[in-house]
């Protein structure tokens, strides 16, 4: 006979510590905060509802032992509930509406199954059927055709684009007499996706480990299934299916990562497929935050902490809740462990030290942890110069088989092996930058950029084919960009290319037909579209520089003692030492610290001549080198 007692769970926001007020458990006071009694006050609304665990309540907070104990148990409690109560507060800002707006198609968006990450052919067969029942104009038509002759060779349910379409053109229908009115329930939606709950850290395990999730909000509730599916289909037809003419006036309101980014959700989804979650898949975060944070915690050492109950891979990385411990000691054995599983296999476990950098990291951490207090608040500030390239630089070579044995008695420092290559020299003085959002950075003035840029590498005043190391630099080698024809072959293109990065002024009628093809695959659909050529190059050139500086957020020009060019992170300076760090497939900058004979870690960077592995041909002797 199972003698285990039946019991529900909450999920919640604590809130803010100042709002207090007290209740009475087992005949004594306890102070709890004013949004844990307002979900009670609720729930006790519900005759049958059996004894709920609440872990402000059942948990002694003060005692490290116990707090620790119960949340590497966290796991076990949330699974072995009947039901977990998602608490997202009282009733405000619409959330009635939006509710019973889950609530009424919500069955129906269920039908439809998973639509999160849709593959190419089917979003692109669902837009084009969207689009032809739309009755489309002729610039939406030959939309549906360049898409079809894309996807032809792929194969799709055509009843299930047929029930998508369908239920996407009822749902812009029926929303679209409520948009653009004091009625329309986007506020109200973004409003609720917007409330603290959703990046509170210690959700995701609370969320994705309940055999039977229900939203409520007031005295409104709906099931977890319910409200993602619905709110999945309105951001498939927000992100793939609403070609920007058609329904703009309802769906651009909707923030394009609002949905997609919650973190508690898209892991519930991956345990609901069978599907292993790791540990840097909830830590690492690239995307942009929608005006609210990723993930938080009061505790910093609850990021970690708080997810470790849906971890799969955590035996192999040998991390448990341990209060004991600092938040720099958590941080840097979680980042030490996923390096250590990186070097034993790059191809399955993408985190790697070329994450991290002054950008992505704090003073108050060793130089080679990430931050993530920082991530979780706005995403990765300056991504890796080897996120979407395939450079080689170190070739292949590997740490050492006993690199995980190899670590020194002082946590803080990690031991890698690599090589020596070049020195800093100079470095270019920074642009001027500001700040949109977070740590969103622009160009303040991209032509004077351009200019010091110029001035910086000592180019000829005449575009040349001599010139094009510079901005293959600044394009990070990226094809998309048009890297490839910048690499000594004086053709169309890279003319082109030379003359839009001076800003030097051409008309539409001078360009080529090679020109404006290359023109019309780098725009955007709205932008390639445009019977205005003109209009379509300028827009296209202004475009292209911006996305050029974009590349150097955080980064700086440096030159080195073998006559170099590099950009790398803007705390470079001279006397930094050019490294190639086995496993890192970017050349990586290290500044040595003056009485240890140790590193400070200042992140990858591109430099030219080095990034496919041609240095290690010369047979460099290796060192290892002791990072801090």
């Amino acid at each position: 006979m199972n003698d285990k007692p039946l019991y529900r769970a909450l999920s919640y926001v604590w809130g803010s510590p100042t709002e207090r007020v007290d209740i009475e458990v087992n005949g004594e006071l306890l102070s709890i905060g004013s949004n844990l009694r307002a979900a009670l006050l609720q729930l006790r609304q519900d005759q049958d509802c059996p004894s709920i665990w609440v872990d402000s309540i059942c948990i002694e907070q003060t005692n490290t032992a116990e707090k620790s104990w119960h949340v590497n148990e966290m796991g076990k409690i949330f699974s072995g509930t009947e039901q977990v109560y998602l608490w997202l507060g009282p009733a405000a800002d619409g959330s009635d509406e939006v509710m019973d707006f889950i609530s009424h198609i919500g069955p129906t968006a269920l039908q439809l199954g998973d639509i999160s990450r849709p593959k190419r052919v089917l979003r692109d067969r669902i837009r084009d059927y969207v689009i032809d029942r739309s009755a489309a104009g002729e610039n939406n038509q030959h939309i549906h055709q360049d898409t079809i002759e894309a996807s032809d060779s792929e194969t799709v349910d055509e009843d299930r684009v047929t029930l998508i379409g369908d239920f996407i053109l009822g749902l812009t229908q029926n929303l679209a007499l409520l948009g653009g009115h004091e009625q329309s329930l986007i506020p109200g939606i973004e409003c609720l996706l917007r409330r603290d709950y959703w990046h509170r850290v210690w959700i995701v395990q609370e969320v994705s480990l309940a055999k039977v999730a229900t939203v409520v909000c007031g005295q409104k509730t709906v099931a977890l299934d319910l409200f993602d599916a619905v709110f999945s289909a309105v951001w498939f037809t927000r992100q793939w299916v609403a070609v920007e003419r058609l329904f703009s006036p309802f769906f651009l309101p909707l923030q394009a990562n609002l949905y997609g980014t919650i973190k508690c959700i898209s892991v519930w989804r991956e345990r609901r497929k069978g599907r292993s979650v790791l540990l840097r898949d909830v830590l690492l975060e690239y995307g942009e935050s929608p005006q609210r944070p990723h993930y938080t915690a009061t505790d910093p050492r609850d990021i970690v902490f708080g997810i470790l109950g849906v971890i799969s891979d955590l035996a192999d990385l040998d991390v448990h809740a341990d209060y004991s411990k600092s938040t720099a000691e958590v941080y840097a054995s979680v980042a030490r462990a996923m390096i250590y599983r990186y070097d034993e296999d790059p191809n399955a476990f993408q985190y790697h030290l070329g994450i991290c950098n002054p950008a992505n990291t704090s003073s108050d951490l060793p130089s080679w942890v990430l931050d993530f207090r920082k991530v979780g608040q706005y995403g990765i500030a300056s991504w890796p110069i080897s996120y979407s390239a395939m450079f080689s630089a170190s070739k292949g070579a590997s740490q050492p088989r006993n690199a995980r044995n190899n670590c020194l008695d002082d946590p803080s420092v990690l031991r890698r092996r690599g090589c020596l290559v070049d020195v800093v020299t100079e470095v270019m003085a920074q642009p001027q930058w500001y700040h949109e959002d977070g740590h969103d950075l622009y160009l303040d003035e991209e032509i004077a950029w351009l200019r010091s840029v110029i001035d910086f590498t000592n180019i000829a005043t005449d575009p040349s084919p001599a010139e094009d190391y510079v901005w293959r630099t600044l394009l990070l080698d990226d094809k998309m960009g048009g890297a490839e024809y910048l690499r000594g072959k004086d053709n169309e293109v890279a003319q082109l290319i030379r003359r839009i990065v001076r800003r030097h002024k051409f008309h539409a009628d001078e360009l080529s037909s090679t020109q404006v093809d290359w023109i019309r695959r780098g725009s955007s659909i709205a932008n390639r579209d445009r019977d205005d050529l003109a209009g379509m190059a300028q827009t296209f050139s202004e475009g292209y520089t911006f996305s050029l500086s974009m590349n150097s957020r955080h980064r700086t020009l440096f030159k080195t003692a073998d006559g170099r060019l590099g950009l790398a992170d803007k705390s470079i300076r001279a006397g930094d030492l050019v490294t190639l760090i086995w496993g890192v497939n970017a050349p990586v900058i290290l500044r040595e610290r003056e009485n240890d004979g140790g590193f400070i870690y200042l992140g990858e960077a591109y430099v030219t001549d080095i990034m496919y592995g041609e240095y290690l041909e010369t047979r460099p002797p290796e060192k290892d080198f002791d990072l801090y």
